[in-house]
């Protein structure tokens, strides 16, 4: 009988990627034969709480640590994979699981760990500048975590207090990322590098490859600044090809909406279903990620498209690139510039023949990588290691 796993998040009050990653980690290890258990904190217990005591459990909640604790010793639990615990449960809850004598593993989701705001961006581009400093103090001049000062102090005295303990260093067994710049990025930022593993992302069920053939770009995800949703119109006045469908909600559907009713061959898809989604995929030229900010290691939506064959274009920033590699699978663009990103498009337009390679490329690299199969050897290796 395998040993049992124990699987911990901490959902914020907005839903988001990393609650699917939580139920995709329970997937996977059921699927290894792990016998699993599940234990939840809920960010809206902060919303009672004083000012003193969110500082308090954000830096260390001793409660977490010991509800921890107590289900690793009563489900005689082997290792703990965590995804998210900021802010409500906090790095304490390592220190809970190593008391019970469970290896720790903390998949990342995001930079919280270098970064007060868990992004590397801010003022409308990447910023480092806490990156190697032991106490994040730029964040809090800038006020980086919810544009608060106070709030962003929290966050840096969490960061703190766990690097000069230790936490990050010895309390963590493996901490797994999605992409060979994340692993890097941790390096840098003084995580040991042998405690890091590359697990790649994956779309499940497969969508299986779409026919293309479409004639259309695309544009699929938030309708945010970092993600580049005004890049992208920008770049749009710029070239003359049509047409192209954005896909998606948030902060700027307005604009978006009123540029669409203005621009010939702009369609505007809102409160769009999964399924329509992944058909638009499927028949798409090429997607557009155009993102400002690193990405936090695994965006779906490009594995998606790898699922579906679908060329890419993005950005030489961050994760982007190890998706879409330049000319087998994606045309990269100088990042936040419109023109660039303008002629990109026209490039990947250009060429029908090289399409149909990329289309080709993408799905073979889906089918290598970033499948449920994949991720459950590269997981089942790193349990091997650790159990």
């Amino acid at each position: 009988m395998k040993p049992r796993i124990l699987i911990v998040h901490t959902f914020y009050q907005q839903k988001g990627g990393e609650d699917k990653a939580f139920d995709r980690t329970i997937e996977v290890l059921e699927s290894l034969g792990f016998g699993v258990e599940t234990l939840k904190f809920d960010n809206y217990d902060m919303d009672p709480l004083s000012n003193f005591d969110r500082f308090r459990v954000t830096v260390w909640n001793a409660q977490a640590a010991a509800r921890v604790e107590a289900v690793c010793r009563s489900a005689n639990i082997a290792a703990v994979h965590f995804h998210n615990t900021f802010p409500l449960a906090s790095p304490a809850v390592y220190a809970g699981a190593r008391r019970a004598g469970a290896k720790v593993l903390q998949w990342i989701h995001n930079y919280r760990l270098l970064c007060p705001n868990g992004a590397f961006f801010r003022d409308g581009h990447v910023c480092e500048s806490c990156l190697n400093k032991t106490f994040g103090w730029p964040g809090i001049v800038h006020a980086c975590y919810r544009g608060s000062r106070a709030a962003t102090t929290a966050v840096a005295t969490m960061q703190f207090v766990h690097r000069v303990r230790g936490t990050y260093r010895n309390d963590v067994d493996r901490y797994l990322v999605y992409t060979d710049f994340v692993r890097d990025k941790l390096a840098e930022g003084g995580i040991p590098a042998e405690r890091i593993r590359v697990v790649p992302n994956l779309a499940h069920p497969d969508p299986g490859a779409g026919p293309g053939g479409g004639g259309y770009g695309l544009f699929v995800g938030r309708l945010a600044f970092d993600k580049g949703i005004l890049l992208l119109l920008e770049a749009l006045k710029l070239t003359a090809f049509r047409p192209f469908k954005i896909v998606g909600g948030g902060p700027y559907a307005d604009q978006v909406r009123a540029f669409a009713a203005s621009h010939d061959g702009i369609e505007f898809i809102e409160n769009a279903s999964d399924e329509s989604v992944r058909e638009a995929m499927g028949a798409a030229e090429f997607l557009v990620l155009p993102s400002l900010w690193y990405e936090g290691g695994g965006p779906l939506t490009a594995v998606e498209a790898l699922a579906r064959g679908t060329p890419m274009v993005v950005p030489r920033l961050g994760n982007l690139p190890y998706y879409a590699p330049e000319g087998t699978i994606g045309v990269h663009f100088k990042p936040a510039d419109p023109a660039s990103l303008a002629a990109a498009m026209e490039s990947m337009m250009a060429d029908m023949e090289k399409r149909g390679r990329m289309r080709h490329n993408a799905r073979m690299r889906y089918v290598s990588t970033f499948t449920l199969e994949a991720q459950k050897q590269v997981l089942q290796d790193i349990m091997g290691e650790l159990l």
